[in-house]
């Protein structure tokens, strides 16, 4: 009997302990463990406000990357090397973190002594970044040749020197013109001759000779730190293969109000889904409203006998006639009407202009067709109402 009431009292307290344990684990441990979650997830995948602190692998490693304005794939070559290799760290951070943060888990120095979950975390914490270094090692020798990218970039130029590719992207990048959308290492890149997508591992390559755009589906999101009180539209676009053995198909998100840029810079054909409706940027939103008040405001004609001259090359687009004209049109006491130049603009531009005013002096969207504006050539103000047709 007495061995059995010490066999009860034994498996009294291990019961105890277990619950004391797990009451534990409740507490402090999910505590610490989230927070540490919600650190590694701001490395993974770096809010806005992450990256514009600037803590991201190319900001706090910039000195050992090559320029990504000069090199670029270069750099990201090396860029998704590193970032593989500290990404696969955070499970041994996180076994040293919980060791100290709470050392009645008894994780170190003997893990042998933890519970299972923490000895099979023990094991990932060490094969991890011993696979990561192997990869890294097999990616970084003989130049890039076994990286994923340079891969990728032999594909695209059907099995030829991938080096030669990766000059041409360099050249294509340097320029001006190209667009850019997407914050840095998650970045959405159109040359002339190529579309380019970066993430944390790796970059998609796709030549624009040998593709075509669908437009899956857009997404409305009612808050959005890009675009204010407005939201945003984000648009999902499939990047499909004409030929499927120079890439493979992949998919791109796009901001709606950049998505007319985005048509500007392709020379690959676009569709989209019948049930797809694409939302106008703000810009082209107030320029529409702006033609329409214009035409609204009638022609302006020129004194009687006076010839009609015919109407120049609008002086910001060039594509279109200078077909509008500024005069005094409306009631202000003085403030507006004093434009007495020729000509030059377009309703498109002069709108586009006018809306740029507003937006440099803080107004609300829903002012800026009330506000006023300096004449693009002669800086005279005016406001809508003064606004004709030629």
């Amino acid at each position: 009997d007495a061995d059995l009431e010490g066999v009860f009292d034994w498996s009294d307290a291990a019961d105890d302990q277990m619950e004391a344990a797990a009451a534990a684990w409740q507490t402090g441990d999910a505590i610490h463990s989230l927070i540490f979650a919600a650190l590694a997830l701001c490395l993974v995948a770096p809010p806005t406000e992450v990256v514009s602190a600037g803590l991201t692998v190319q900001n706090l490693f910039r000195r050992w990357l090559p320029s990504e304005q000069l090199q670029f794939v270069r750099h990201h070559l090396h860029r998704t090397a590193l970032t593989a290799l500290l990404h696969s760290l955070l499970p041994t951070v996180y076994y040293v973190y919980m060791a100290v943060a709470c050392p009645h888990l008894q994780l170190l120095p003997n893990p042998l002594k933890a519970a299972a979950v923490w000895r099979c975390l023990a094991i990932v914490a060490i094969a991890a970044p011993a696979a990561a270094a192997c990869l890294y090692w097999r990616w970084t020798r003989a130049g890039f040749r076994h990286h994923p990218i340079a891969a990728k970039l032999a594909r695209a130029a059907r099995n030829s020197n991938w080096a030669e590719v990766a000059s041409a992207i360099d050249v294509e990048f340097r320029r001006y013109d190209k667009f850019v959308t997407g914050q840095m290492g998650r970045q959405l890149i159109v040359t002339d001759g190529w579309l380019l997508q970066t993430s944390a591992y790796t970059v998609q390559v796709a030549p624009q000779a040998s593709l075509m755009l669908r437009v899956l589906s857009a997404d409305e999101h009612r808050v959005s730190p890009d675009s204010g009180p407005l939201g945003a539209q984000i648009l999902r676009i499939a990047v499909i293969p004409l030929d499927s053995d120079r890439f493979g198909q992949f998919e791109v998100r796009v901001n709606s109000a950049v998505y007319s840029d985005l048509r500007e810079k392709l020379t690959a054909p676009v569709t989209a889904a019948q049930s797809v409706m694409i939302r106008q940027s703000l810009s082209d939103q107030f320029v529409e409203a702006f033609a329409e008040c214009v035409a609204e405001n009638g022609r302006l004609r020129g004194a009687p006998g006076q010839q009609q001259q015919q109407p120049q090359q609008c002086l910001g687009c060039l594509n279109q006639p200078a077909d509008c004209r500024i005069a005094p049109g409306c009631d202000s006491a003085g403030n507006c009407g004093g434009c007495r130049c020729q000509p030059m603009w377009c309703r498109g531009c002069l709108g586009r202009w006018f809306a740029s005013r507003q937006a440099q002096a803080g107004r609300e969207t829903e002012a800026w067709m009330s506000g006023k504006a300096p004449c693009p050539t002669c800086r005279a103000e005016f406001c809508v109402l003064d606004v004709f047709q030629l």
